[in-house]
């Protein structure tokens, strides 16, 4: 995927917002929740497995310094 300013046209200012992505522990779900980090977006990462979930967002905070990512799964 592109980067945060390539989408900036498509979307209104969703700093602060909150975004729920479902599937966003690996690939096209994975990504768009990764933009949605960059834009300063509060981003909850969703799936089945709570401990890919956990990898997760471990993992978005490790690569996006920008907006907030925390967990909602199934089982957590």
């Amino acid at each position: 995927m592109g980067s945060p300013s390539q989408y900036k046209a498509a979307f209104p200012d969703l700093k602060g917002k909150v975004v729920i992505v479902t599937g966003s522990t690996r690939g096209i779900g994975y990504e768009i929740a990764r933009v949605f980090k960059e834009m300063g977006s509060r981003v909850v990462i969703n799936a089945r497995n709570a401990n890919e979930v956990q990898d997760t967002v471990k993992r978005l905070n490790e690569e996006v310094s920008e907006g907030e990512v925390t967990r909602g799964c199934w089982g957590c």
